[in-house]
């Protein structure tokens, strides 16, 4: 919920803590996918908040607690910065960012949003239902946790979708337990299933390839001199 990939896929925004630290080692940082090396990134003071989000194609939202003190410092990117203060909402501010951006319609309370691409699609509705942690959700979902139904397709979620949208085709698209389908609205309106499903549980990254040596080979020394060694003075001389 809280990173993003930019509009032409070359960075990718997150927001990452390492518990072997102290606690308030977090950040939040750019990188270029699938790598994890940050070419940016900004300290956050523990885990509440962070993480950023692609509003356009040339701004980067950066949810931060903290101020912003990206490092290293006078590194030039593509796109430009805004900050958002989640101080006070803490994850759900970038999410809220996240709805609008993508056409989803707040519903009469704050919890519930929607979406509906064209008049011939039906509704799809996201509600938050609470922060869970440990095992206390159903499917073992922790943080922010949000459900998902289809108007007319009641049984199409579960408990353990973790997200859905509409895409660029108008098809459905929704992840479940380390596995994406896709769907056309109209094959949905029948009741039937995804065309599409594939298994992401398997996935591991690429190999990298070692970078070569900034060093150049060592120097080969043969065991024996090329010419006979001086000695000084040399014999028969009155040189000191």
């Amino acid at each position: 919920m809280r990173c993003d990939v930019s509009w032409d896929g070359r960075f990718m925004v997150f927001f990452a803590t390492n518990y072997a630290r102290p606690f308030d080692s977090a950040w939040t940082g750019v990188c270029n996918p699938p790598w994890l090396k940050t070419m940016v990134h900004c300290a956050n003071p523990g885990t509440y908040g962070g993480g950023g989000i692609f509003v356009d194609r040339g701004t980067l939202v950066w949810s931060l607690v903290g101020s912003f003190d990206p490092e290293p410092k006078g590194v030039k990117t593509p796109f430009g910065s805004k900050v958002l203060d989640c101080k006070t909402d803490g994850d759900s501010a970038i999410h809220r960012v996240r709805l609008a951006r993508d056409g989803w319609v707040r519903g009469d309370d704050a919890e519930s949003w929607s979406i509906r691409p064209t008049s011939k699609h039906p509704e799809l509705r996201i509600r938050y239902v609470g922060y869970f942690s440990g095992k206390s959700h159903s499917e073992g979902r922790m943080g922010y946790v949000y459900e998902f139904s289809l108007e007319g397709r009641p049984d199409l979620f579960t408990r353990a979708t973790e997200w859905a949208t509409w895409d660029a085709n108008g098809d459905l698209l929704w992840a479940e337990k380390g596995w994406l389908h896709r769907a056309h609205s109209e094959n949905l309106l029948r009741g039937e299933g995804p065309f599409q499903s594939i298994d992401l549980n398997g996935l591991k990254p690429p190999e990298k390839q070692k970078p070569a040596s900034k060093f150049r080979k060592p120097l080969h020394v043969p065991e024996q001199p090329y010419v006979e060694p001086i000695v000084l003075p040399p014999p028969g001389t009155d040189w000191p």
